[in-house]
């Protein structure tokens, strides 16, 4: 039985591509074998600028990078254009392209589902056609299944679809003559052409930084020229797509390409946050993740059934800070941790030659972990009250606890113990002396120990003053 076309092969006048979107969400390719008796016919319902085949294949592999719970029950076999021609389901699983269900006689179970391409830009839509036309024949013939067995998606749920079809001919019939006249071998007239595509409007193109995402909650949502609902429509987007937002202004979202409602039943809006600390936990990077898919979405907790928070596109690269219930912490919340989402690269573990010169224990409840020795660096981390850090280097009031990694050596904020001092004695705790305190604990106490002392203990520029020398004791007491 065929299950899938030859890439690179010519079907009419388009190329094939092989794309199987992968296992894993079940709305999307459910795995269920199924032995085709019918061909179903489908108008995309996009008539954006740019809506070809291929951009149908990226759609359709970005739903199936997605949880269940955020995407709906749809998929298709085919999407044909006037140059190309895309598989995204094997001929031997179902797809939910009907809407009728999953019942032993539904479409869904019992036909290979050809979506035909309608934008606007196409260059040839009849050819588009006949291209669907040839490919239900070639595939027909490779299955057995009958000529009368060509059908419009109407057919099954009473869908008005294919759309463009049904609009221009009145009835399936006149495409259906079509496809008996191609498998004779005969040619019939093409029908009336289309009304020639509108110029397109230019839309200029955001300014500014994106203030946060949407995500398309309805099946088509019209894109406009302008913030104003009587503006012109550019383009249509589609049930499941997200998109960077750039401002909201008079009920819609300008978003790269237009304007989109802002309202809740079209769209749902989420706020970008501000870089927020990594959660309390575990603090240290124990390796990147890697994003796979076209968008991932970034919860709050460890949970997939958390808040969205935000969205990850393919390509970006996180730290990860653990992995927990199958999703990795990141600075912005948890992301999936599936091989299909994400790809993971452990840390390295740290050169051995580098020396730890003591140890810092936190003191207060919350101790902000930077990104460089400087109190006005970024925040990477919160560190919390008791836990207890190797320290590589003193440097300008912080102390270097790991790579990229600096908290405050204040002695209000950290306790600091050098590497072997450990005495068994307080030493005098009477004396006003730094030089006296070293000799009671039976340290060296010339002035080149001290500064080195006064460095690992956060004193920067040591030169011995009476001030330097009592913070030095002061911390150094404790």
């Amino acid at each position: 039985m065929l299950t899938q076309l030859k890439n690179g092969m010519k079907i009419g006048k388009a190329t094939v591509v092989v794309d199987i979107v992968p296992k894993g969400n079940p709305e999307i390719r459910p795995g269920t074998k199924i032995n085709p008796t019918f061909i179903t016919y489908h108008n995309t319902g996009n008539s954006g600028r740019g809506a070809d085949a291929e951009s149908h294949n990226k759609y359709i592999h970005n739903l199936a990078g997605k949880q269940p719970k955020d995407t709906s029950h749809v998929s298709w076999h085919l999407t044909v254009d006037d140059g190309h021609i895309y598989q995204h389901i094997p001929f031997n699983e179902n797809a939910w392209h009907t809407g009728d269900g999953s019942g032993a006689r539904s479409g869904n179970m019992t036909s290979v589902g050809i979506e035909i391409c309608m934008h606007k830009d196409q260059k040839d839509y009849h050819q588009a056609e006949e291209n669907a036309i040839a490919l239900g024949l070639y595939i027909a013939k490779e299955l057995g299944i009958p000529i009368s067995n060509h059908v419009p998606h109407q057919k099954w749920s009473g869908k008005y679809c294919p759309q463009v079809i049904l609009d221009r001919d009145g009835s399936f019939t006149p495409f259906h003559n079509r496809i008996k006249a191609a498998a004779s071998g005969k040619s019939s007239p093409a029908p009336a052409p289309s009304k020639p595509a509108e110029k397109p409007v230019s839309v200029p193109a955001p300014s500014g930084s994106p203030i946060g995402t949407a995500e398309i909650l309805v099946a088509n949502l019209n894109v406009r020229a302008d913030s104003n609902f009587n503006a012109k429509i550019v383009d249509v987007v589609q049930k499941g797509q997200v998109f960077d937002v750039y401002e909201t202004r008079n009920g819609l979202h300008r978003i790269k390409i237009g304007w989109i409602s802002a309202g809740t039943k079209y769209a749902k809006f989420v706020k970008k946050s501000a870089a927020a600390p990594v959660p309390s936990g575990s603090d240290s990077v124990i390796g990147t993740a890697t994003v796979l898919v076209g968008q991932l979405n970034i919860r709050a907790e460890a949970n997939f059934s958390s808040k969205i928070v935000g969205v990850a596109k393919k390509g970006q690269v996180f730290n990860v800070y653990e992995t927990k219930n199958g999703l990795h912490r990141v600075q912005a919340g948890w992301l999936s941790a599936g091989s299909s989402y994400t790809k993971f690269t452990k840390k390295s573990a740290p050169a051995t030659s580098e020396k730890v010169i003591g140890s810092a224990t936190v003191l207060v409840g919350q101790l902000n972990i930077r990104s460089d020795a400087n109190f006005n660096s970024g925040v990477v981390g919160v560190a919390e009250k008791g836990q207890t850090f190797k320290v590589y280097e003193a440097k300008n009031g912080l102390y270097r606890i790991g790579s990229g990694r600096w908290i405050s050596a204040g002695s209000k904020y950290t306790k600091f113990t050098q590497v072997g001092s450990t005495p068994t004695k307080k030493g005098d705790m009477k004396t006003t002396s730094i030089v006296d305190y070293l000799k009671s604990i039976g340290v060296d106490s010339s002035f080149a120990n001290r500064k080195k002392l006064a460095a690992q203990y956060g004193i920067s520029g040591y030169e011995g003053t009476p001030s330097q020398n009592t913070a030095l004791l002061n911390k150094m007491r404790g």
